[in-house]
């Protein structure tokens, strides 16, 4: 039914429904929605960013409750240097935790750890907003469904000042100073890890220097270079 309104708004709206696997029972959820609905790693939660209201939301799928996560305002979810007349789009997010207990979302600079219901205040995890430094979570094992708190993780970092990056390692139960790893005048590419072992491979460049590829463990302390260019 949104077809021909898509001609002129430029975008497709969408109506989701609930459906029962054991009756085929129809519910809606949300109608005429710009937005793309997903589902959280348990299936407890539909969440997604509005981009005409430039915020982020849950529904419970228990119980149909809808939850405004941020405001414009409140959290600056949104593309800061957007300068095209469209709604500028979201930074992202990292994932979720386990149970669906906790999201993770990203904001120009940092990792924030949110309730999908919203009862408690969004806790700023790595703080990197004063120095301009861009953290983002990297998820090392692609079968994962949700990110493990209980553990360290990986982050990559960009530092807007001097153009520089990095990896890093942070807790994202609590707030912390991410610990670096490795950092410098270089760009860190393509990291990917062994499965069964604690080595990772990924690329480091300069605009002078071919992204060679380079294999470490994964506290960077013993990392080797294992190509040369010509």
């Amino acid at each position: 039914p949104y077809s021909l309104s898509s001609m002129w708004e430029g975008r497709t709206r969408n109506d989701y429904y609930i459906i029962s696997l054991e009756s085929g029972e129809q519910t809606e959820l949300k109608k005429a929605e710009y937005s793309r609905l997903r589902l959280s790693p348990f299936g407890k939660f539909a969440w997604w960013y509005a981009e005409t209201d430039s915020s982020w939301y849950t529904i419970s799928l228990m119980d149909r409750k809808e939850y405004s996560l941020t405001t414009p305002t409140s959290f600056l979810a949104w593309d800061e240097d957007n300068d095209v007349p469209a709604f500028p789009r979201a930074h992202g997010s990292a994932g979720w935790g386990a149970d669906d207990n906790e999201l993770f979302l990203y904001d120009r600079y940092d990792i924030w750890k949110f309730d999908p219901k919203g009862t408690s205040s969004p806790v700023n995890i790595t703080n990197g907003r004063s120095k301009k430094m861009v953290y983002r979570f990297i998820q090392l094992d692609p079968e994962a469904k949700h990110i493990d708190t209980k553990k360290p993780q990986l982050l990559s970092g960009f530092n807007e000042k001097t153009k520089g990056s990095g990896y890093y390692q942070a807790s994202l139960a609590k707030a912390t100073t991410p610990k670096v790893l490795i950092e410098g005048d270089f760009m860190l590419r393509t990291p990917v890890k062994a499965k069964n072992k604690d080595a990772i491979l990924y690329t480091k460049e300069t605009f002078e220097q071919y992204p060679e590829i380079h294999v470490s463990d994964l506290s960077f302390s013993k990392s080797i270079q294992l190509t040369q260019e010509g």
